[in-house]
C-alpha cells in the first residue's frame, strides 16, 4: 500500500504513464533522447519543465510510429 502511495506522488508520472501505456521502458526513451538510462532516471526524480516534458512526449510518439512502421513492413 505504501509503495502505491509513493508512486502516486512521484514526479513526472505523466511521462512514466505514457511510457507504460505505450509499452516502452525508460531505457528506450533514454536511447531515443540520446541519454543514458541512468541520466534519464536522475532527471525524472524532479519535475521536468514543460518543454522537457514535450520533448519526452514527442519522443514517445516517434517510438510508437517507428514500431508501427516496423510492424507494417513485417506484414508486407
Amino acid at each position: 500500500f505504501m509503495n502505491y502511495l509513493s508512486r502516486m506522488s512521484r514526479p513526472n508520472n505523466d511521462i512514466r504513464d505514457a511510457l507504460t501505456s505505450a509499452g516502452f521502458f525508460q531505457w528506450e526513451l533514454a536511447a531515443e533522447l540520446g541519454l543514458s538510462d541512468g541520466a534519464l532516471s536522475r532527471r525524472l526524480r524532479t519535475e521536468l519543465t514543460a518543454s522537457e516534458k514535450e520533448l519526452c512526449f514527442k519522443a514517445v510518439e516517434r517510438m510508437k510510429a517507428r514500431r508501427e512502421r516496423q510492424a507494417e513492413s513485417r506484414e508486407a
